[in-house]
């Protein structure tokens, strides 16, 4: 059983000086303006969502509105600055943003290997071309079911669901082994995957599961949602078929792809 109530909340993004180079990559404040952070606005207001979901009103307030992007976004450039004097390296970084019930923040910082730009926020694939990608992420099915929750709804670090998972697809423990599973739930609709959102190709789009399904609703996803990339709808288990490419996203590889095995 998961915790009642999560220790934090969080969301994981991507800081990348490439990025400032990046004509997408500028939903920052001000508007328009580039930024190392991949889809800030979009960590913020994911952040500001679960809080509300949790009923926690003060870590809501601390980041709603222009001040409290300002506030983040302060809090983050302060964090890089004193990591980069520290390690003397300079380069991209995953951020760890966690937030507690009072509205505080924490931030942590570990590298992160280097993406070309453009290929973060690809949304031009078609299912032809997947077939000739060099090394697609196998995809596995979890064997069992996970039942939705707040805490499949929203990203906690009451990850327990994840990790077993997992663990039920032979990844073994924690997320070092570079492989996904696909979640579902007891209906029988798939959710998301482990470490990211997942679409499917499906009458002549990609699909990503709704998320009256139980998953996560991702930053990369509602990016390629906006940007009418991907659909969304309801994705059956017994529809996904060993074999066929899938999308995978997350904030710090952005779009990448996948192979269900």
């Amino acid at each position: 059983m998961v915790d009642a109530r999560p220790e934090h909340l969080y969301t994981s993004a991507r800081y990348d000086r490439a990025l400032l180079d990046s004509p997408t990559n500028v939903l920052t404040v001000p508007p328009s303006t580039p930024s190392p952070y991949l889809l800030l606005p979009y960590h913020r207001d994911r952040l500001v969502a679960a809080a509300r979901a949790f009923a926690w009103t003060d870590a809501a307030a601390s980041l709603d509105g222009e001040a409290g992007l300002v506030r983040l976004l302060a809090q983050l450039d302060s964090s890089v600055e004193a990591h980069e004097a520290s390690a003397g390296v300079v380069g991209p970084l995953k951020v760890r943003i966690l937030l507690s019930p009072s509205g505080s923040l924490t931030i942590e910082l570990s590298p992160t290997p280097p993406i070309p730009t453009a290929t973060l926020f690809l949304l031009n694939h078609s299912p032809s071309s997947l077939q000739s990608h060099p090394s697609p992420m196998p995809v596995h099915l979890d064997p069992l079911p996970t039942d939705p929750s707040l805490f499949t709804s929203h990203k906690t670090t009451s990850r327990a669901h994840y990790l077993d998972s997992r663990a039920r697809a032979g990844l073994g423990p924690g997320y070092a082994k570079q492989e996904e599973v696909i979640l579902f739930n007891p209906a029988d609709e798939v959710m998301e995957a482990s470490i990211s959102n997942v679409a499917f190709w499906r009458d002549g789009s990609w699909r990503t599961p709704r998320l009256q399904s139980g998953g996560l609703g991702g930053v990369m996803r509602r990016w390629a949602l906006e940007r009418g990339g991907w659909t969304e709808g309801t994705v059956r288990r017994e529809d996904v078929k060993p074999g066929e490419y899938v999308l995978l996203s997350n904030a710090l590889r952005g779009i990448f792809v996948g192979k269900v095995v």
